[in-house]
């Protein structure tokens, strides 16, 4: 779930829980509420958040995930599948790095001046 050259998202290899964490929330969805416009009244997540993360572009948080077990009731076993899958996707999505942090010049350094 990365971003590739220019920001742009890629969708997550093959066979990687993240990949299958997409692949089972959209087709759970798909069996309970084929409608897409159905399935967001219900669930209160947007259409666009809904492609995002049944594509695999977006990695769905902790609401999302709850939204989608609420809103398509799924038997206890493809409950726990489901939140393991999560579970897993998270511990190997890769962390964002943290920006740098930019230190001002002491009070008794002389300001450089621009050239």
């Amino acid at each position: 779930m990365g971003t590739g050259t220019g920001g742009r998202r890629r969708r997550p290899p093959r066979g990687s829980a993240a990949h299958s964490l997409a692949e089972a929330l959209c087709g759970l969805r798909q069996v309970s509420h084929p409608n897409v416009d159905t399935f967001t009244a219900l669930s209160g997540l947007s259409p666009v958040r809904v492609r995002l993360v049944e594509s695999g572009l977006v990695a769905p948080d902790r609401p999302t995930l709850t939204a989608y077990l609420e809103t398509c009731a799924p038997n206890p076993a493809t409950r726990e599948r489901l939140r393991g899958l999560w579970s897993l996707s998270a511990s190997t999505r890769p962390q964002p790095t943290p920006p740098t942090q930019v230190v001002p010049p002491m009070a008794d350094e002389p300001a450089r001046r621009r050239r």
